[in-house]
């Protein structure tokens, strides 16, 4: 068989192979002079025109599609922010540094305070994360230690069984990262959990108050890296200003060279921190989305009500990271 198609109206038809060659009058709309292909012909040659156009259009697709996606965002080196020295080094905290040297204001590092070589990142993270629960072994550590008494009683029966479990499994930690020096449940009393505290002076910083810095510090950390972020950051650090007038703070955060956050850390009564953390906010000439004041254990609805009283981002450790995320992003 041969196939007949119109020039004009594309009408389509088959017709005898004998007329392979042949031209002919459109029977459908009588337009003159239409050829008579031999089918296998013809079909080979649509077919060899249909893969040019498919190759043509997949081609230009692929072209919008790469003009269409966003640019590459330059991701920070890895990093283990658990076991890191590299925090430590100046090729690290130097831009932050110069943050402030470029504004009059000198800085004094303490290097030893962004390392996370030893434990105290890893213990940190485990009391944020779960701190409704593991406050109590925390706080009545911190009286103990504050008063000079060497023994922490918590009764268990407080608490519901996996609660029990996870207290027990929070002391292990602390003793085998030598953060407690004893703990023990009472042979004649098994409702009863003893610790001893550890008498460390570093230890002892940890559960004044210190541990906070710490999980604000890596969590914060591991989350920017993670968002692909350049960062510079400084913990514990001292400024000196013009006046001579000297300031510490927590932790001081410089994102991709250009924008500052700084963060405020309270486990403690934040009350007297409001107006000074709101009054060195301005002294630093940042903007609200660039301070946070972090409180230990602060209710969600003083959260918001605090930041919109006071001229300060209020958070607490649970809505730390996606605050801070939600603050560059506004920045």
């Amino acid at each position: 068989m041969a196939l007949f198609r119109c020039n004009k109206c594309n009408h389509l038809r088959e017709v005898a192979a004998e007329h392979v060659g042949k031209t002919a009058k459109c029977p459908s709309c009588a337009h003159p002079d239409n050829h008579i292909y031999d089918t296998v012909d013809f079909v080979t040659q649509m077919f060899q025109h249909y893969q040019a156009l498919q190759s043509n259009f997949l081609e230009v697709r692929a072209r919008l599609t790469a003009a269409q996606q966003p640019a590459p965002r330059v991701v920070s080196p890895i990093v283990d922010v658990h076991n890191s020295s590299e925090l430590a080094e100046e090729s690290q905290y130097g831009s932050a540094m110069r943050w402030f040297t470029s504004r009059q204001i000198q800085v004094e590092v303490d290097q030893a305070a962004l390392s996370t070589e030893g434990f105290f990142d890893e213990v940190a993270v485990e009391l944020g994360d779960h701190y409704a629960l593991l406050s109590v072994v925390s706080e009545r550590i911190k009286n103990a230690q504050m008063r000079g008494h060497n023994t922490v009683k918590i009764k268990l029966s407080d608490y519901k069984p996996h609660q029990v479990d996870y207290l027990k499994r929070f002391c292990r930690q602390l003793h085998g990262y030598s953060f407690i020096s004893r703990y023990n449940i009472d042979r004649n009393n098994p409702d009863l959990l003893f610790i001893t505290p550890q008498e460390a002076k570093p230890i002892v910083r940890f559960f004044a108050g210190g541990w906070l810095e710490w999980y604000v510090y890596v969590k914060v950390l591991d989350a920017l890296y993670k968002a692909g972020r350049k960062v510079s950051c400084l913990k514990n650090f001292t400024v000196t200003w013009q006046n001579g007038e000297r300031n510490e703070f927590d932790l001081f955060y410089l994102l991709d060279d250009k924008v500052p956050l700084l963060i405020e850390c309270k486990s403690g009564d934040h009350r007297a921190y409001l107006q000074k953390s709101a009054d060195l906010r301005k002294r630093l000439k940042l903007g609200k989305t660039n301070f946070l004041l972090l409180v230990a254990g602060l209710e969600p609805e003083k959260v918001a009500g605090m930041s919109a009283t006071f001229d300060v981002t209020v958070a607490n450790e649970i809505n730390a990271v996606s605050t801070v995320l939600k603050l560059i992003r506004a920045g």
